[in-house]
């Protein structure tokens, strides 16, 4: 069996960016909580 591909997240740049100065990178995002992300990235929850 092959390896499974990764989600992703329609992250628009301006969210990568937020996640990168964070110090989040993509593949540890399931472990936040999503108020944490959601303040993270700038949108409302």
């Amino acid at each position: 069996m092959g390896l499974a591909k990764s989600p992703t997240l329609p992250l628009t740049s301006n969210e990568k960016a937020s996640l990168r100065k964070a110090k989040k990178k993509m593949r540890d995002i399931h472990q936040l909580e999503v108020m944490e992300l959601a303040e993270m990235l700038s949108v409302p929850y």
